[in-house]
């Protein structure tokens, strides 16, 4: 604000366009907060392609799956970047839950969204992978109580 107060937004209202935020001329991003997921099987997967290593994305997806006992999503969460006009949530990923997320299925809920196929075999590879334990991500070894700050403030 621009009396110097601290402001608080959502993901939703925070991304605006390509490299642009919400965050007013000369704030601060002082915190960032995100819920821990209390499944105890969680995984995650992130996949972006670009030209050269450490160059903007020209697409870019991120998933978080939580698997039940069977191997069956309870809970899955999608996001992209570069494809959209902003960074977006996708709110397809609720038609993933109660699936194995099978590659039809994930195509059938990602089909909206212009994305490479690659990208997302990657992306859910590596969460189904993850939240199964047969992951070496780097992940693997945060603790499960910790517990990261989750609002842009």
């Amino acid at each position: 604000a621009s009396d110097g107060a601290a402001q608080t937004f959502t993901t939703n209202g925070f991304f605006q366009g390509p490299m642009m935020t919400a965050t007013p001329s000369g704030g601060c991003v002082t915190r960032l907060r995100f819920p821990v997921w209390p499944e105890a099987r969680v995984g995650a997967g992130f996949q972006e392609i670009s030209a050269r290593q450490s160059d903007f994305a020209y697409v870019a997806a991120a998933a978080q799956v939580a698997l039940d006992a069977d191997g069956a999503c309870m809970r899955c969460a999608i996001g992209i970047g570069a494809a959209t006009p902003a960074p977006a949530r996708l709110e397809s990923a609720r038609a993933l839950v109660g699936s194995k997320l099978s590659d039809a299925e994930i195509r059938a809920a990602i089909a909206p969204h212009a994305m490479p196929p690659s990208v997302w075999a990657r992306v859910f590879t590596s969460a189904r992978s993850m939240a199964s334990g047969r992951s070496g991500s780097f992940m693997a070894n945060i603790p499960r109580n910790t517990r990261p700050c989750s609002t842009v403030s």
